[in-house]
């Protein structure tokens, strides 16, 4: 053994003399992943790649880890804090005491992996030891202090076989990489303003999409398709909620608005389907509302509940990918199944239809509304009346749970201050919606847009384009081949906000792995 590991080292010294002979270089400029800096590294990525394969980044405690600014990764050394039954938890060096890694691991082993895996399936195990991994670590997003960051990630590049020629590596094992410094403040401030631990709410958010991602990868690599971002993130926040830490009472602020910001308006005049990158602290919110009322609507009770969520992410038939896709398997849930022939009809026998009503129907609950004066889908003027009788049904069937109930806080989307009016917005793309004070026709739209309308005491439209297709009629996951090297895009934010690098993990090719 030690023979092995002295040619090993003896052949990395040679490796690395050799380079610096032939162009005067500093250990940073051969080792860029493990030196990062901004300045222009003098070696290429190919003698990088020499290096790592020589030395590797193997051992206790060595982890490979992206570093989201660069879009490539670096070795980190970091320590076992803790053990448990489901868990191992790693911190960086220097973050050994930062946190109380002994209640991060009895919080997971008793609440976040025995609840989430109930409403998601159990998890992957690659390196078979039947657990997963938890790394705290400073991550590396570029962020400014009091800023929007990355408060953790899952990597699917672990999913794969390692690549040295890669600038993303693969640890090949299940981990949550967690954030242990802005986080730690957010966390602590959260909970002594009463609301629910952010670090731990944050680990059960990335748990859901490692759960995930073991489903989406035979499409991935079939098609180079995942599911839609906004599905997944608006799982993730769920889960959260599943875990025990709820509600998401920032996201809450955010959809309904009336808050100084990015939030201001709230979701009004946004799309559910999320903006480019999903970039905007709006989407979370749009996702989180939307994905907590099918969940909370679906069945009477928490195993029902579950197994909807379940068969959302694992099938066994049809797994949610998209809109249609997951309104299919909606229309398969204990409370649809418990609904009369005639609300079944309402509601809609095709994925299609039933997301258009549904989607509407809890974008007019959202405002504190539950009744409508006049209501049209499309340009059918002639079928105003009937899809009027329609739409009453489906917010009576499925109105939002009481206050006292789980899901009762989906009614904080209104109360104390609806959402305000926006100006109206010429078009509307799909997923996109607006509420308003001025009169509004459907002359001349699309065939899914809908338009509600109260007439009294005072005025209000809800107009939404309800097309369940994100680039309309046409249903494609995130795929993009852009640079490794493009930097995560940190939405701009009044105070701190944690955000989830998902979409812009969507953009690596996985096509050679």
């Amino acid at each position: 053994m030690r023979t092995n590991f002295g040619k090993k080292i003896s052949f990395g010294f040679w490796i690395l003399f050799f380079v610096c002979s032939l162009s005067a270089c500093s250990v940073e400029s051969v080792f860029p992943s493990l030196f990062p800096s901004d300045k222009p590294k003098l070696g290429s990525q190919y003698v990088q790649t020499l290096i790592l394969t020589a030395i590797g980044c193997a051992g206790p405690g060595k982890f490979w880890v992206r570093d989201i600014t660069k879009n490539s990764s670096y070795c980190l050394q970091a320590s076992l804090v803790g053990e448990g039954n489901s868990v191992s938890v790693y911190a960086e060096y220097g973050q050994e005491s930062t946190l109380n890694y002994a209640n991060i691991v009895r919080e997971f082993d008793q609440k976040i992996f025995p609840k989430v895996t109930a409403a998601f399936g159990t998890p992957s195990d690659m390196d078979q030891n039947g657990k997963v991994s938890l790394l705290f670590l400073d991550i590396r997003d570029g962020s400014k202090p009091g800023g929007s960051f990355v408060a953790g990630f899952f990597d699917p590049f672990d999913f794969f076989t390692d690549d040295p020629r890669s600038s993303v590596r693969s640890n090949s094992k299940e981990i949550l990489y967690i954030d242990s410094v802005q986080l730690k403040e957010l966390a602590e401030k959260d909970v002594a303003s009463g609301k629910s631990d952010t670090l731990l709410s944050t680990i059960a958010h990335e748990f859901q999409h490692l759960i995930r991602f073991q489903y989406e990868l035979p499409d991935y690599q079939s098609q180079k398709v995942r599911d839609e971002t906004w599905l997944n993130e608006g799982t993730s926040e769920v889960a959260s909620d599943i875990a025990g830490y709820s509600p998401q009472t920032n996201r809450i602020q955010c959809y309904r608005g009336n808050i100084a910001g990015a939030c201001a308006r709230g979701v009004n005049g946004s799309t559910l389907f999320g903006s480019s990158g999903f970039s905007s602290v709006v989407d979370y919110a749009f996702a989180y509302a939307f994905m907590k009322y099918l969940y909370t609507v679906s069945g009477s009770n928490l195993q029902e509940r579950n197994s909807f969520f379940k068969k959302t992410v694992a099938g066994p038939s049809v797994r949610a990918k998209d809109a249609q896709t997951l309104t299919e398997i909606f229309l398969t849930s204990p409370a649809v199944t418990a609904l009369s022939p005639a609300q079944k009809n309402d509601l809609g026998v095709s994925g299609e239809a039933a997301f258009i009503r549904l989607f509407a129907a809890f974008l007019w609950m959202s405002t504190g509304e539950s009744t409508v004066s006049e209501a049209q889908l499309g340009i059918d003027s002639a079928g105003a009346a009937g899809f009027k009788t329609g739409m009453e049904s489906v917010l009576g069937a499925l109105p939002f749970p009481p206050a006292n109930q789980d899901g009762g806080e989906l009614r904080k989307l209104y109360e104390t201050l609806p959402l305000p009016f926006i100006i109206p917005l010429n078009n509307l793309k799909p997923g996109q919606f607006h509420f308003i004070d001025q009169t509004r026709s459907n002359t001349g739209t699309q065939p899914a847009v809908v338009l509600l309308k109260k007439t009294a005491p005072s005025l209000k439209i809800l107009q939404v384009n309800a097309d369940p297709y994100r680039l309309g009629q046409v249903s494609q996951s995130v795929v993009r081949t852009e640079d490794e090297g493009e930097p995560v895009l940190l939405p701009a934010t009044d105070g701190p906000e944690i955000v989830c690098p998902l979409d812009y993990f969507h953009s690596v090719d996985f096509k050679n792995r």
